[in-house]
């Protein structure tokens, strides 16, 4: 039987490898930020494990105030053979030959309670055997998965049992991911080279595909003739796959003149992809009528 002082170690070391990311962070974000984000959040990730049946984890959040874009702050849930704990992509990497990362189509609402299902079992006790997908009580990496699958509606490997159901079998039943990124973003209004005043209406078409994680938010920008940008706003409405986003702009705010203006579309993944830069001319000035009349 563990002492108490055993006990409180044991739940103190869960948190390490949480710490552990914070620190990682700290000291590459700057060196990775910007490179893309390889998933999306509840895609399952797999490497070599044991007997080559492999090794079965789910990438559950990244860590606030972080960038999403850097590997070193990307958050996984896997069962250890210890019990179900947070680590960081680096050291699952680090722990066996990578296989991939694998998906299936989700709403992002669904890869919202995937996640939450697996991070809800953090501390969890590990079971190989018929404890290996007991919810609240213990799970094995590939029982985790399948588990958390299921409460969405998806059942990778149909009736799995303790024995039948492996990490390869799972990672062969799903579709491979080489990026995750929004899939478009354009400008659909105002039309290019169109001349405007007041208080217009920008809109964009934003997609993510149906087997991305969903669009977050699209923020518009507006550039002058030195090439300076500008935040004119953001659309902050969510959608599982696209949506048209849109914000308005008083355009008595800067002096007439060609302006670009642009959309950057947000998934819910931290991936981001900028539209087409389209011109526009702002004429606020009003027409004077002078009197030739004697």
């Amino acid at each position: 039987m563990k002492t108490a002082k055993q006990k409180k170690w044991r739940r103190a070391s869960r948190c390490f490898p949480i710490i552990y990311a914070v620190l990682l962070c700290m000291i590459t974000s700057i060196k990775l930020y910007g490179t893309e984000n390889p998933f999306e959040k509840s895609d399952a990730i797999y490497r070599y494990g044991a007997f080559g049946w492999g090794h079965a984890a789910l990438y559950s959040d990244w860590l606030e105030n972080y960038p999403p874009q850097n590997w070193a702050c990307q958050v996984i849930v896997e069962a250890t053979p210890e019990f179900v704990q947070y680590t960081t992509y680096q050291d699952f990497l680090d722990s066996g030959a990578f296989w991939g990362v694998r998906y299936c189509a989700l709403t992002y609402e669904k890869r919202n309670t995937i996640a939450a299902i697996a991070k809800g079992a953090v501390g969890l006790r590990y079971d190989a055997n018929d404890g290996y997908k007991n919810p609240g009580v213990s799970f094995r990496c590939d029982g985790l998965v399948e588990y958390s699958y299921e409460a969405v509606g998806i059942d990778i490997i149909s009736s799995d049992t303790w024995w039948s159901l492996t990490p390869k079998k799972q990672y062969d039943a799903l579709y491979a991911r080489s990026s995750g990124s929004v899939i478009e973003a354009s400008i659909t209004s105002p039309a290019a080279n169109s001349k405007k005043h007041g208080t217009i209406t920008i809109k964009a078409y934003v997609s993510d595909g149906n087997d991305g994680s969903g669009i977050e938010r699209t923020q518009f920008y507006y550039y002058d003739s030195e090439n300076s940008f500008y935040l004119i706003g953001t659309d902050a409405e969510n959608a599982d796959v696209s949506r048209e986003s849109q914000v308005s702009w008083n355009t008595t705010t800067v002096t007439d003149g060609a302006y670009q203006i642009q959309a950057v579309a947000f998934d819910q993944a931290g991936s981001s992809l900028a539209s087409s830069k389209v011109t526009i001319y702002v004429d606020n000035t009003e027409p004077t009528v002078t009197n030739t009349k004697p």
